[in-house]
């Protein structure tokens, strides 16, 4: 979108615009942007039930080429297995995005044999030990060679020294596949501070650069508080210094933390992953689903047999869960309206009683948006549900209506926007929006001045009454708006009852 910096008018052109923030609400009355939770099941679309997965992780990425749906996976195997891989991610497919086969693949040895569908690490192009944090992504830059279609970004802790000896050193590894299944690594690390989190690359076409989200922490009230950072690249190899672009606000916090667990303890809410994308559906949307994590009590401290840095506070209520932060240009962001949750944690005793944890990005899938998160009945430190006696986890799916993340609402004694002045390019215009039953909406198009334009006047509107992602506006019978192509107006729009997401010429 192009804005004219002398008349403000925005360019809107033929691109869909969301009412995720007031940036197209120039006035308004009896209007609330509202945040709109997607539905969410409590029975998951995936469980461990191989030998080899004791435990699904926190980190997935889910995508869909052409009809399949492909996933990458997060797992543990059990304790002490022989192949020196602690963690690693696992590959999955499915037809129709809820029935998922695990297909024998025959590259990692794990559990004294290669009859599974882990695929990475693949040794010996990567090291073995804890494979975590991981993002694919499929690389959209038009210049991307067809052997690098495919990028993975992780952390990997814990390598076993015998690869170390082969040069396998580094906390931050870079992989490519022309596949998405044979993996190959880059040479070089990306040099960041903070990796433990589920580090999140892709290609920004809006600026023709690699953007990476990952972890900071700063201190903050005695304690080294998580937040998000950004890094970005022109090629994917040489990245900038990470700068922090998202943290809580102090009014997040409702009491301060024991300061004696300051040293773990990261304070009263930890930003503790992000799930970035840039939204491919609408223009200049850029969404976060990034997990809370609540530990505003410190109970015992717990310390290790080993390193100090395995120490460990177990805290109280060492929970979270999932909230939605919008961005136009991907560096300022805030949380939704009202703050609340996003995804909320399931039922006691359930497989996504106490941890959430989105993959980033949204699938479309006719009018709906789905989403994949994996869930867990163990706390941050590892506490089960008291509700349960043996830990739980798996993947599940979630469903947002198309672009439906934000509304504008209006009661059920109406109300009204009027937009920015405006630019467009088509002959007609569609809404997303839900009256319900007794809702309705009436449109008017304005001159600069606020004055109606002949033809186009509220009572020349036809009234609609309806749900749909791409509802079109009449006047009079008639939808044809080239006469006001490329000209400045206003769009007036008065609602009763009514939940308003966006709009589009066409």
């Amino acid at each position: 979108m192009i804005q004219d910096s002398k008349s403000q008018i925005f360019q809107v052109k033929n691109k869909k615009q969301l009412f995720i923030d007031e940036k197209f609400i120039d006035y308004s009355n009896n209007v609330t942007l509202t945040m709109n939770p997607p539905y969410m099941s409590e029975i998951p679309v995936m469980i461990p039930d191989k030998p080899w997965e004791n435990r699904i992780g926190s980190y997935n990425t889910v995508i869909k080429e052409n009809d399949l749906f492909r996933m990458w996976y997060d797992f543990t195997p059990p304790e002490n297995d022989p192949s020196g891989i602690t963690r690693g991610v696992a590959y999955a497919e499915s037809t129709d995005g809820i029935h998922w086969e695990k297909p024998n693949i025959g590259l990692v040895e794990i559990c004294g044999s290669k009859s599974n569908n882990v695929v990475i690490p693949r040794i010996p192009n990567a090291p073995r030990g804890e494979t975590e944090g991981g993002t694919v992504f499929l690389d959209t830059n038009p210049n991307c060679s067809r052997k690098e279609k495919y990028k993975f970004w992780t952390k990997i802790r814990g390598i076993p020294k015998e690869d170390q000896e082969r040069g396998m050193n580094g906390p931050f590894w870079q992989m490519y596949s022309s596949d998405g299944i044979n993996w190959n690594t880059y040479d070089d690390r990306v040099k960041t501070e903070h990796s433990d989190t589920q580090n999140v690359p892709f290609w920004d076409d809006e600026i023709k650069k690699y953007v990476g989200f990952g972890r900071t922490r700063n201190p903050y009230k005695g304690f080294k508080v998580r937040g998000i950072g950004r890094i970005e690249s022109t090629n994917f190899h040489d990245w900038s210094k990470m700068e922090e672009v998202f943290r809580v606000e102090e009014s997040d916090w409702r009491t301060i933390p024991p300061l004696e667990c300051s040293e773990r303890l990261g304070g009263y809410v930890d930003v503790y992953t992000n799930a970035a994308s840039k939204y491919e559906f609408a223009e200049n949307v850029y969404l976060m689903l990034p997990s809370f994590l609540y530990h505003w009590e410190c109970i015992k401290y717990v310390k290790s047999n080993d390193l100090d840095e395995d120490d460990m506070h177990v805290n109280f209520p060492d929970t979270s869960d999932i909230k939605l932060l919008t961005s136009r240009d991907g560096i300022s962001w805030k949380q939704s309206p009202s703050k609340q949750s996003f995804l909320r944690l399931g039922l006691s005793g359930k497989s996504r009683s106490k941890q959430i944890y989105t993959s980033p990005g949204f699938i479309k899938v006719e009018d709906e948006l789905w989403n994949y998160c994996s869930g867990s009945n163990r706390n941050h430190s590892h506490q089960l549900d008291l509700h349960t006696d043996q830990l739980k986890s798996g993947i599940f799916r979630n469903i947002s209506r198309l672009d439906g993340f934000i509304s504008a609402d209006t009661p059920y004694n109406g109300g009204s926007i009027t937009t920015p002045p405006i630019s467009f390019k088509g002959s007609k215009l569609y809404l997303n929006i839900d009256t319900s039953a007794g809702g309705s909406a009436k449109i008017e198009l304005q001159d600069l001045s606020g004055k109606p334009i002949e033809k186009f006047s509220i009572k020349n509107c036809d009234t609609i009454n309806g749900n749909s992602v791409a509802m079109p506006v009449s006047f009079n019978g008639e939808t044809n708006l080239n006469d006001l192509a490329g000209k400045p107006i206003k769009i007036y729009i008065e609602t009763y009852d009514t939940k308003l997401y966006g709009f589009q010429f066409l």
